[in-house]
């Protein structure tokens, strides 16, 4: 009789590895999992992480760890000290004006980039419901 095959799946952060054995023989893939282009993270902290979606939500700022979030306002932030700056900065709209730090000039590009993508998929539905 046969052995049959069997499969592990692994999921990690970032990641998923599948395992398959079949007898003596081990086969592994490891398949990287796509990063959301509409989420711009702000700030992390070990598994905490601070991120906005500019286009859907212009006026909140999330903070959460995997796929458990909770939505910030300005109130609830000036607990997190680090977590106040960033957000901050997006909430006032300061993320509009170009800086000489690349730090803020490379998020204020992921949010210029998430805007686009959010506006290209609106017209996309728009186009598909007028068919």
């Amino acid at each position: 009789m046969p052995k049959t095959q069997t499969e592990t799946i692994t999921k990690e952060h970032g990641f998923r590895r599948l395992i398959i054995r079949k007898g003596k023989t081990k086969r592994q893939k490891t398949e990287i999992i796509q990063k959301n282009p509409y989420k711009v993270t702000l700030d992390k902290i070990g598994d905490l992480e601070l991120y906005c979606y500019p286009f859907n939500y212009p006026e909140q700022v999330f903070i959460g760890t995997g796929n458990e979030s909770q939505t910030l306002n300005k109130y609830e932030i000036r607990q997190l000290f680090r977590f106040y700056n960033f957000s901050n900065w997006y909430l006032n709209g300061e993320w509009q004006h170009k800086t000489k730090s690349k730090r803020t000039e490379k998020r204020r590009r992921e949010i210029e980039k998430a805007y686009d993508l959010g506006l290209k998929r609106q017209k996309e539905n728009e186009n598909s419901a007028e068919k």
